[in-house]
């Protein structure tokens, strides 16, 4: 997988065929980008393929998407499936263009998706206890009722990067009831493979007060092991500094700790 697309591509020899959608459908839930897992295989005429399960998120239709790529380049041997979910079979010698093909279709989809233009604008507590209710009452989503999205906007205290999840959670100053003030509370937002994108602005605006490397080389961990898996904890150094993000709103009141939000975008 690569942070700096929006599609996780997961190609590996000698995986078993019964795992590979749950394997697609973990990661796609982790971090929001539609999945292809793919694990090494023979075919009847006896060449070196690869076959595999994708998971897709609501703005994509991914069987469209393989049939883009067939129409385009002709580098599928089989596909087959729905809006959500597929199965493909690419030929050896075929692997590396269908891994372009898809990533280009993929991002160019996203980046012209309709979910930027369409969103609601939250700027109170109370807002968003009154859109987590209403969002209980529009349950069940899918097929077609696709869930709410919002723009939450705030001032961040603190954000934590986990490397080996490569995660990044911010911590917010949120406004109080009145509107009048701003406190600091517990809320949290969780950003599923921003990790990259969260250093940026830790290294423009924060200062790096904590990290575990040294506890984990003695727990036995190498400097290498270490720092892939290591916890790092920035403090704001500027008066301010504001992050907005358009996300989905699931059904929880999300006014608590670590709602865990699908995040379509950040900007800061």
């Amino acid at each position: 997988m690569s942070d700096k697309h929006k599609i996780n591509l997961i190609v590996q020899k000698e995986l078993h065929e019964g795992v590979l959608g749950i394997l697609a459908s973990h990661y796609t839930n982790q971090n929001g980008y539609p999945t292809f897992v793919l694990t090494d295989c023979t075919i009847e005429s006896g060449q070196k393929a690869w076959k595999g399960s994708g998971r897709g998120v609501e703005e994509l239709n991914l069987y469209d998407i393989l049939s883009q790529v067939q129409d385009e380049t002709g580098t599928l041997y089989t596909f087959g499936g729905h809006a959500g979910a597929v199965g493909v079979t690419v030929l050896d010698e075929n692997i590396e263009q269908f891994k372009s093909k898809i990533t280009e279709i993929v991002e160019d989809r996203l980046a012209h998706s309709s979910y930027a233009k369409n969103y609601i604008q939250l700027t109170t507590i109370e807002q968003r206890k009154e859109i987590a209710e209403a969002v209980k009452e529009l349950k069940p989503f899918g097929n077609g009722l696709r869930l709410p999205i919002v723009e939450l906007s705030y001032n961040v205290k603190e954000i934590n990067l986990y490397y080996k999840s490569k995660h990044a959670k911010f911590l917010h100053k949120e406004p109080d009831k009145s509107g009048t003030k701003t406190i600091w509370n517990n809320f949290e937002l969780w950003n599923y493979g921003g990790l990259e994108e969260a250093k940026i602005l830790c290294n423009r605006d924060f200062v790096l007060s904590f990290d575990n490397v040294q506890k984990l080389i003695n727990n036995g961990k190498t400097e290498s092991e270490a720092q892939q898996q290591k916890y790092e904890k920035y403090i704001r150094k500027t008066k301010e500094s504001r992050v907005t993000y358009k996300v989905e709103v699931g059904y929880s009141d999300f006014c608590g700790m670590g709602p865990r939000f699908n995040v379509l975008e950040v900007t800061f």
